[in-house]
């Protein structure tokens, strides 16, 4: 698994994932996925899982499935946090197109009312 890994990733290095001497996980394997899964409920020290869940182990833990959860919320909170971002630099936008009318404005002499102005690439009507 660590080779195809470190075949289409390339900040993965395969070599890394060893047993040191003692029995002992490396670095990197003890903070892979298949690693947690595969330690879960067998070694106390190991945090427990957040994303997933075990859904069906056999009677001698030959085989376990675990199933993904939380997934619809976190997709949500986070497309949530995208429109966030977007309304924010939407904002942003509008206040620098504002204030950029507002220099305009300025440099042409020109008040609140539009009247004419000697640069027409900054000739501007007024709108909200």
């Amino acid at each position: 698994m660590a080779r195809i890994a470190g075949s289409v990733y390339t900040d993965i290095d395969p070599k890394a994932f060893h047993f040191e001497a003692g029995g002992a996980p490396s670095a990197m394997m003890r903070e892979s996925l298949l690693w947690r899964l595969h330690h879960h409920r067998y070694d106390p020290r190991e945090p427990p899982l957040r994303l997933f869940e075990e859904a069906y182990t056999t009677t001698h833990r030959m085989v376990r499935i675990f199933k993904a959860r939380l997934v619809r919320l976190r997709l949500r909170l986070g497309l949530r946090l995208r429109l966030r971002a977007r309304l924010r630099l939407r904002l942003r936008l509008r206040l620098r197109l504002r204030l950029s009318v507002f220099k305009a404005r300025r440099a042409c002499g020109v008040g609140p009312l539009p009247s004419p102005c000697p640069y027409p690439a900054l000739t501007l009507t007024t709108g909200t």
